[in-house]
Order: C-alpha cells, then sequence, then structure tokens
C-alpha cells in the first residue's frame, strides 16, 4: 500500500487549484478531477427523534463562527460520524436489505465506471449506500449522484410496488485529502456491515479489482 500516491486513478484534494464551495444544511467543497468519499440514505433511514436532534445539529452549525477551514470541516465531520453511527442501527423500511435490491443498487454504482467516473469501492447497506469514486473529466459530483439515485429510486419504486421520494436529497460528501485518508476511508466502508452486526453473507461491497492487486482492497482484521 503506497501512502504517498495511492492506487491507480485517485486525486487527492489539491490546495493549489480552486475549491467550489456550496451549501444547503451542510457546505459542499468540489474540486475538478477529485476523489470523493460520498453517503447517501433513504428517506425513512432516520426515527423522528434522530431528525430532531438533526435538525438542532443544523442549526447550531449554521449559526456557529468558525475561525478557520479545517474547524468548520471538523464540525461537518463530526454531525457525519454521527448520522452514520445513527444509520447502522437499521432504523426504516431497510429496502436495499432484500437481495435483489441491494444487487440492483450495486450495479448501478458499477455502470459507468470507467466511462463517466472511476470507482474505488463501495459498499450496500440496509439503509444507506458508501462510494468512493472520482468523476472523470465531464463529469461533476452532483451529475454522478443525480444519475445514481434517480435511477435507483425508480427502480425501488417498481421493485417495492410503491410511488415516491426514495433518497434524502442531500448527501455527505467530502474530498479525500490524500492516501492515508483514503485508507482509512476505504477499511471504513469495507468493515461497515460486520460492526452494524450484518451476517457476512448479506454484505454486498466492491472494491477495484486493481486496487485489490496492490493492497488497496478491504481488509477485515481488526484496527
Amino acid at each position: 500500500m503506497d501512502f504517498i500516491s495511492g492506487p491507480p486513478g485517485f486525486k487527492p484534494l489539491d490546495p493549489t487549484r480552486a475549491i467550489k464551495r456550496t451549501r444547503r444544511h451542510l457546505p459542499h467543497w468540489t474540486q475538478d478531477g477529485a476523489t470523493y468519499f460520498v453517503t447517501f440514505h433513504l428517506g425513512d433511514s432516520l426515527p423522528q427523534e434522530k431528525l430532531q436532534e438533526l435538525r438542532t445539529l443544523y442549526k447550531q452549525f449554521a449559526a456557529q463562527k468558525f475561525t478557520s477551514d479545517a474547524e468548520q470541516e471538523e464540525h461537518r465531520r463530526e454531525i457525519m460520524r454521527r448520522v452514520e453511527s445513527w444509520l447502522d442501527a437499521g432504523s426504516g423500511s431497510c429496502w436495499l436489505a432484500r437481495t435483489d435490491v441491494a444487487a440492483m443498487m450495486s450495479n448501478a454504482l458499477l455502470h459507468f465506471h470507467g466511462k463517466r467516473y472511476e470507482l474505488g469501492s463501495h459498499c450496500v447497506m440496509p439503509n444507506h449506500a458508501h462510494v468512493v469514486f472520482r468523476p472523470l473529466e465531464g463529469h461533476s459530483l452532483d451529475d454522478v449522484l443525480h444519475s445514481w439515485k434517480g435511477y435507483s429510486a425508480d427502480q425501488i419504486n417498481q421493485m417495492m410496488s410503491r410511488k415516491g421520494p426514495v433518497w434524502v436529497q442531500e448527501s455527505f460528501d467530502t474530498i479525500v485529502r490524500d492516501a492515508r485518508h483514503l485508507a482509512r476511508v476505504v477499511q471504513y466502508i469495507g468493515r461497515n456491515p460486520a460492526k452494524a452486526g450484518i451476517l457476512q453473507e448479506n454484505w454486498h461491497r466492491w472494491a477495484n479489482p486493481e486496487w485489490e492487486r496492490i493492497g488497496w482492497g478491504f481488509r477485515d482484521d481488526p484496527c
């Protein structure tokens, strides 16, 4: 595992290049050519008390006067960590726990690998999904997420014989800072099913074979 350059196709945050900053409930940073770690979750994946707590966290975040980008980013990550722990509790409809639905989601993530984006790894959990990927030239983070969520929402509605929204509109996204950050993210994704208490035969995860060949795959040994 090369902690200097990382696996093939990996492009970390480049501090010398422009960063586009947007905001919804949380700030979102994007940079052309960069690799992202993204989490998106089903609309009913958080119980009402957690949704209320999240709204409070968002209000506190919006009112906070941060002294630096680093301080703001650490607070944002803390919110993400808290939400991900709530998601692992397995609340809501958990449509992605169905093998056929999880397979559809995994195939959707892989569909344009090498054409619109380079996929490093992903894990489909019962009520959310984690992905490490880099959009290729001509394709933005938002474009790729919109495609994944739009297609999979249509498929889930058909498979579950329902209508209506499927995903929470805002995703959690982070530009991967460097190879060490990438290593932590990949192992977090790979270990998420075990951490959430899911039986191994029900794991739905994927690692880029080119990454695996040089030691950048999942390791199931304890941290």
